[in-house]
């Protein structure tokens, strides 16, 4: 007695229905708080048909058909707005015939809902993933990659999934390596590291210069190591080292010419000064930067000069 009174606690205070049926598909018990969802009193249906209770679930009448004939299995069914996870179990008597079912509903509604709010996040996740041109990927606590976006294949030649478990060393150029690791030594739990300039190697066997940011993640469980995001500036180096080479190359030719050689902002101000300006001019190169060139000029030439510099400006201009 005090066990049933204990085991009907349980059920009428669960989210369930608990229900059995006979060989006839008719109900002989319904219990459990779960019965509110049906709009259903314990007890309520109880001498009732199954398949007239619900005449409008087909997919009910059926699970109860293939009860009856012997099987026992679970199923996920919507009857309205509820999802409930249904067990039936077939009862056998002396004979082994079925003598009736007994069934015990779940309602299990929030669940699936926070089921589909996780597969639609997931669904945007991975839209994102597969559009953003940036390579984002993960690296555990041993120095593998773990998650690798789709943008791999288009920046770095190389599948994600053939990245996955690759050790980042395999890909980072030598001469980078003691930089790179000093930057995540001095980065703590929680931080982001500057941006990170460094070479990676293409499946072509050329290197690429990548500009990476990461985040130290390693007191996260769900990431346990670095989240980063890295962009190809290849092109940007290359044409930083190509300004360098020029620049260089003009210093070389203006510091050995005989002639004055000079850059002016468009108000005639010098920018820059060869060497020559001493032997010329008298003046060394760091008096004049920061002058304007007509503060030297016969006054009855500053006209000239400043028409000399708008048309010169203007010409460049267009």
């Amino acid at each position: 007695r005090e066990q049933e009174v204990r085991l009907r606690a349980v059920v009428t205070g669960a989210p369930i229905v608990l229900f059995a049926i006979d060989r006839g598909g008719v109900f002989t018990l319904s219990e459990g708080s779960g019965l509110e969802k049906l709009d259903l009193m314990p007890g309520e249906v109880v001498g009732r048909s199954i398949f007239e209770v619900y005449e409008d679930d087909p997919g009910v009448a059926e699970m109860v058909r293939r009860s009856l004939a012997g099987e026992s299995f679970t199923q996920v069914l919507e009857v309205g707005d509820v999802s409930w996870q249904i067990r039936l179990r077939p009862i056998f008597d002396d004979r082994g015939v079925v003598a009736g079912v007994i069934g015990v509903s779940t309602d299990i509604t929030d669940f699936r809902r926070m089921e589909r709010e996780l597969e639609e996040s997931r669904e945007r996740y991975r839209l994102v993933m597969d559009h953003v041109s940036d390579l984002v990927y993960t690296i555990d606590g041993h120095g593998c990659f773990g998650f690798v976006s789709p943008s791999a294949q288009e920046i770095l030649g190389r599948p994600a999934d053939e990245m996955v478990g690759m050790s980042v060393m395999d890909l980072l150029h030598p001469d980078d390596v003691g930089r790179v690791l000093a930057v995540a030594a001095s980065t703590l739990p929680g931080e982001m590291t500057t941006d990170i300039e460094h070479r990676v190697l293409h499946k072509s066997g050329r290197y690429l210069f990548m500009d990476a940011r990461a985040t130290n993640k390693v007191d996260d469980p769900n990431v346990a190591g670095w989240v980063v995001t890295a962009r190809d500036v290849t092109d940007r180096v290359r044409a930083r080292q190509a300004l360098a080479d020029s620049e260089a190359r003009f210093r070389f030719l203006a510091e050995n010419s005989s002639d004055i050689i000079a850059r002016h902002s468009p108000d005639g101000t010098f920018r820059y000064v060869s060497a020559a300006c001493e032997t010329l001019m008298g003046y060394r190169a760091e008096d004049l930067v920061g002058r304007r060139l007509q503060d030297f000029v016969h006054p009855d030439d500053v006209e000239a000069v400043d028409e000399a510099f708008l048309t010169a400006f203007e010409a460049e201009d267009t």
